[in-house]
């Protein structure tokens, strides 16, 4: 009897096994999300900040100096502020937890960050372009973008995939909205523009409209009726004028 008995025993004390090992692993990858969730969240203030910086830092440059000249401690001392609540985020992640590759990320974002201070002194000295400047400032922005993406391996199910997938498509297209920010800047600090920088600058609306459509896509309904919202409010009109300005070549101030 106790023969008889022993294989459905151990087949059953199998599957009891394998189901613990499948939940566990299942609360260790939600437990991780999290936790990147909330990193994300500090990054994506801290992109929000450097991205601003960014728009400012082509205008003053564009200008040659002219304009914002006593406005760029201020943008400075706020990304900061950002940088230093990203650190703290990231000392308090457990990255021992994650694959090698979000630590690799990690680091190219810290060596692009430390880089900040130098940059900041080459613009003050009027010693870099406004293409290379901002060239600069999107690489560190899609490093950190890139960190964020990183929930992609982690998310389960098909609700959490498509979260996922829009909040990195919402993200995709505020930093084009950003580098098309930082051109307009410095075209209208100094109206001229090549037809290299021209054709660039139409193709950052085509590539917003793409990411803002995935984001549709993929998103909850409140939250693209959210987003709807919220872009109501911009003057839209007033946004076609100055792409037109740019797009047609036209005098700006």
């Amino acid at each position: 009897m106790a023969l008889a008995l022993a294989l459905p025993i151990a087949g059953l004390l199998f599957f009891v096994l394998w189901v613990l090992v499948g939940q566990q692993r299942i609360a260790t990858d939600m437990r991780n999300l999290r936790e990147l969730a909330e990193l994300a969240t500090t990054v994506s203030e801290l992109v929000h900040e450097i991205q601003r910086e960014r728009g400012m830092a082509a205008a003053f440059l564009g200008s040659e100096g002219r304009d914002f000249a006593d406005a760029q401690t201020e943008r400075h001392s706020r990304t900061d502020a950002q940088i230093a609540g990203f650190q703290q985020a990231l000392d308090r992640l457990v990255t021992e937890r994650f694959d090698r590759r979000l630590h690799w990320r990690i680091a190219d974002a810290r060596a692009q960050l430390d880089q900040l201070a130098s940059w900041r002194r080459e613009a003050v000295q009027l010693q870099v372009t406004p293409e290379v400047q901002s060239a600069r400032y999107s690489a560190a922005i899609y490093t950190l973008i890139g960190i964020v993406q990183e929930m992609h391996l982690l998310g389960s199910g098909s609700e959490m995939s498509r979260a996922i997938y829009a909040y990195v498509n919402l993200m995709q297209a505020k930093e084009l909205a950003g580098m098309e920010r930082a051109l307009g800047a410095a075209y209208f600090s100094s109206p001229r523009i090549d037809a290299v920088s021209r054709q660039v600058f139409v193709g950052l609306t085509d590539r917003q409209a793409h990411f803002m459509e995935q984001f549709r896509f993929f998103a909850a309904r409140a939250q693209v009726d959210f987003l709807e919202q919220a872009l109501s409010d911009i003057k839209a009109a007033e946004i076609e004028r100055m792409r037109n300005a740019v797009f047609l070549r036209l005098p700006g101030s």
